[in-house]
């Protein structure tokens, strides 16, 4: 979405200059690998204490690696001292949250959320996610990353859970909506940040920001009606669901900004918005001809460029 914005804006790129070199990037990516211990020792049962510590280890052993990163007395002590800092925020927000579950656990608030919404959804699994939807923009407005997940994992996870969705289907359904209120007006709190930053209107870069995600409102329900897509299902299936799904929302990127390869006719719009749907929509004959319809306008915009090229934006000097 953004990158369509930007080229059917004229934005311009950044000076080939200021892009570090790929050799710089790629030496640089085993700085990654303590994020793939921490997930290793999760998948294979460890506790959380001792993913975080493991996880913790690595980064230290990492850094001795190069002089720039290797630890000194006194970086060690430094770098506890600023973790230690920065864990307070965290630690206070987790603590409020445990709050909220002991409340709703021994309140029945709970219970009576759940039973609320699927008797008013009744059988109709498409209402049940747009309420559990709304619900969790509402719970998650202006609750930080992990609060937030507690809370709606504790409300709304389990109405999903009771209709028969996958636990992991459910808690990631709520999760994504609940993060997504950050950049949901009114309580946009990233789109306050960012407007702060920009001195811009905050109400205004609000619908902003929802307007460059709004592909990512459609994600959450593709994993309740597709779970390949969490990595649920052999891999030849895994594979399929990611791939269709990624050109799905890609093509619809393209519908919703009206820029491909360049600017796209109404006609061409209809015609991508037939494909994503058909790209979205598991199935093997739906993928190809989503696939068809992307191609072929693919290759007209293609030609036409070839005749008639955009012309290029300058490039973007910071400071200029």
């Amino acid at each position: 979405m953004i990158h369509f914005e930007a080229k059917r804006s004229n934005i311009g790129y950044l000076d080939p200059k200021l892009v570090p070199p790929t050799a710089y990037v790629l030496s640089r990516l085993y700085y990654l690998m303590p994020i793939g211990v921490l997930i290793f020792c999760m998948v294979i049962g460890r506790s959380v204490t001792v993913c975080a510590n493991i996880a913790t280890l690595s980064v230290i052993i990492l850094a001795l690696f190069r002089k720039e990163t290797r630890f000194t007395p006194k970086t060690f002590v430094d770098s506890l001292s600023k973790s230690a800092t920065n864990s307070m925020m965290v630690v206070a927000c987790c603590a409020c949250a445990g709050i909220i579950v002991g409340v709703v656990n021994f309140t029945g608030v709970g219970f009576k959320l759940i039973n609320a919404i699927t008797s008013l959804a009744g059988d109709n699994m498409l209402l049940l996610l747009l309420m559990l939807m709304v619900t969790s923009f509402i719970l998650g407005m202006g609750i930080p990353t992990t609060p937030a997940y507690i809370v709606v994992a504790t409300l709304g996870a389990p109405a999903l859970m009771k209709a028969g969705v996958m636990p992991i289907v459910a808690h990631m359904y709520v999760f994504y909506f609940a993060i997504l209120s950050f950049i949901t007006p009114p309580v946009c709190v990233a789109a306050y940040a960012g407007a702060a930053i920009a001195k811009a209107d905050a109400m205004k870069t609000g619908f902003m920001s929802m307007k460059l995600a709004i592909v990512a409102f459609i994600v959450p329900f593709m994993f309740v009606y597709e779970p390949a897509l969490i990595w649920q299902g052999d891999i030849r299936t895994v594979l399929s669901a990611s791939i269709s799904a990624l050109v799905g929302v890609v093509t619809l990127s393209a519908v919703i900004q009206g820029w491909l390869l360049r600017s796209c006719s109404l006609v061409e719009r209809a015609v991508l918005l037939a494909a994503d749907v058909s790209l979205i929509y598991p199935g093997m004959l739906t993928d190809l001809c989503g696939a068809a319809g992307l191609v072929l306008i693919v290759a007209e915009q293609w030609v036409r460029n070839r005749r008639d090229p955009v012309p290029m934006a300058a490039p973007i000097i910071p400071g200029d």
